[in-house]
Formats: C-alpha cells, sequence, structure tokens
C-alpha cells in the first residue's frame, strides 16, 4: 500500500465557494490537491462539510450546484489564512445563507507548538509562536497578571514582563506587589523626570521617529503604532514584521494592510 501524499506537498493549495443555484446557500472551504483546482472541486471533492446530507445532495444533483475556485496558493497555509478570512469576513457560522458550521479560526496542521493568543479584538485563535510574535500576539499563558488601563479604564491580562515595563497599568490583583497609584505614574512622565522610562522609536533607518519619557504605550496609542510589535523589540535583536516566513507576512497584511506592514517593518524601540 502506498503511503498517503502529506496535504502541504500537494502541488495545488486553493480557496473555493460552493452555491446552492436554487436555495442561494453557499460554503467556503480550503483543499489541496495534485490536478487543477477546477478540475478537483465539484468533480473529485465537495467540501469536508458535515452538515447532514450536503456532500449527498451535491453528488445527486450536480445541476442545482456552481462551483468556484476563489484563489490558488504555493503552501497550504496561505489558503488557510484566506479561509480564515473570508469566514471572518462574511462570519459563515452564524450568517443564515451559509452552510459553514464553524469559522476557520487557525491554521489547522502541524499544531505541535502552537498555542492560544489573543489577537487585538480579544479573540482566541490557535498559532505558531512565530506567528504570534510577527504580529505581535499576547499568549494565554501562566504567569499573566490582570491590570487596568489608565486611559482607557479598560481591564486586560498581560505578561508580568509588560506590567513591569509600562507605567500605563495599575495592578488591580488582589496581593499583587506591583500594585502603583495613579499619583506614582505620573510622577514617572515627563523629560526631565530622572524617573521616567526614556525610549526611542527609531524607524528601518534608523532614524528617531518618536521620543518617550514614560508614556511609551501612550505614545503608540496616539499615533496608531503597533504598540506589540515595539514592545516585543524593546532592548532585543528583534525588529517589527521582521520574519520572512511568508504566511505570516501574509496573516500581518490581512489583518492590518499592506500600507501598515510596509510603514512599520524593521522599526524598533531602544533606550535612551
Amino acid at each position: 500500500m502506498s503511503k498517503r501524499k502529506r496535504v502541504n506537498d500537494m502541488k495545488y493549495h486553493y480557496t473555493y465557494r460552493i452555491t446552492n443555484i436554487k436555495e442561494k446557500m453557499y460554503y467556503y472551504g480550503v483543499h489541496s490537491c495534485d490536478c487543477l483546482p477546477k478540475e478537483d472541486i465539484g468533480v473529485k471533492y465537495w467540501s469536508t462539510s458535515k452538515r447532514d446530507g450536503f456532500i449527498d445532495h451535491q453528488k445527486q444533483n450536480p445541476e442545482q450546484y456552481k462551483y468556484n475556485v476563489i484563489k490558488i496558493f504555493e503552501t497550504r497555509i496561505e489558503a488557510v489564512i484566506h479561509e480564515m478570512f473570508l469566514h471572518s469576513k462574511f462570519n459563515v457560522k452564524l450568517h443564515k445563507k451559509f452552510y459553514n458550521d464553524a469559522n476557520q479560526t487557525s491554521t489547522g496542521f502541524d499544531t505541535t507548538g502552537k498555542g492560544n493568543y489573543v489577537d487585538e479584538n480579544g479573540k482566541t485563535i490557535l498559532i505558531s509562536r512565530e506567528e504570534a510574535v510577527l504580529l505581535g500576539l499576547t499568549s494565554q499563558s501562566t504567569g499573566m497578571v490582570t491590570a487596568k488601563d489608565i486611559f482607557t479604564g479598560n481591564n486586560i491580562k498581560i505578561t508580568q514582563e509588560e506590567f513591569n515595563l509600562n507605567n500605563n497599568y495599575v495592578g488591580i490583583t488582589k496581593g499583587n506587589k506591583y500594585i502603583r497609584s495613579r499619583e506614582y505614574i505620573e510622577q514617572c512622565k515627563g523629560y526631565n523626570n530622572s524617573q521616567a522610562l526614556k525610549i526611542n522609536i527609531l524607524d528601518a533607518d534608523n532614524n528617531i521617529m518618536y521620543e518617550c519619557f514614560g508614556d511609551f504605550r501612550e505614545i503608540c496609542k496616539q499615533n496608531k503604532l503597533p504598540y506589540k510589535q515595539l514592545y516585543k523589540s524593546y532592548n532585543t535583536d528583534y525588529s517589527v514584521y521582521s520574519s520572512n516566513r511568508k504566511s505570516a507576512i501574509t496573516q500581518v497584511i490581512n489583518l492590518y494592510g499592506l500600507e501598515h506592514y510596509n510603514k512599520y517593518k524593521m522599526w524598533k524601540a531602544v533606550s535612551i
């Protein structure tokens, strides 16, 4: 018996749409194959939907269905990321016109080494550490503390390191030895304040774009900078969006746009 080929090693990776012309219902999915996608979807493959009778109904009533190959990719992960984008765009799991019972929320394979991370909207997604670092996402792991952002008034979960670095947070966890008062935070700001944490934000050419004096997070928020990425780069060898992994780059562009990616790529935060 020949060994089954790994999905990652197949020649074509594509996203597709199945349309029930009569009922005006839709299904978005992703698939990999070695034949041309147009010779695959609706011919050899009818989705992986678990909805009762959906696949059998397609096979028995082919005239009622239309199949569209939306986009072809070089890698499986790129195709899955595009499927995630489509599912999120139409919120297919809740949309009455879609057969999909769930939104794709992870790259779906090679789960070893992956973890749960919180995106900018507070949603939990399962991705690799490298993808999370590129996107600047916070891990849902132990060692997190509950803190209050004094500027937004929101309670959030952050790492102890991030809490210590930022004067904009007040610890609210009972017994937290790092609890700070608003008065202390205000005392640690200002150009001439010796207690202020002084940070320069540099662009890709090492030009100083912003100077921070105890207000690093506030400066990032006011100027819509990629705060989590810049925080990750603070006094390390890491630079914003410096990974060359194509799938991770694609995910950043899908989330924030190409202009954002090009503008902030290779920026850094350094101490003065």
